[in-house]
């Protein structure tokens, strides 16, 4: 298993575990009145994992 594979696999879990966490505690709290914080986290988790999967293929 590539570096790049066991970096997404480890993204892959923590995404999971941000919904889990985001549909059993129901976060109160808005960023900007926008999205809640489990919603800022899934994007900064892709974001990375997109970073990850671009730097692996150069």
């Amino acid at each position: 298993m590539s570096g790049a594979h066991a970096g997404t696999a480890a993204t892959a879990l923590m995404m999971t575990g941000l919904v889990i966490v985001g549909l059993v505690m129901r976060p109160q709290g808005r960023v900007l009145r926008v999205a809640s914080w489990v919603s800022v986290g899934l994007v900064a988790a892709y974001g990375i994992n997109a970073a990850l999967i671009y730097l692996a293929a150069t």
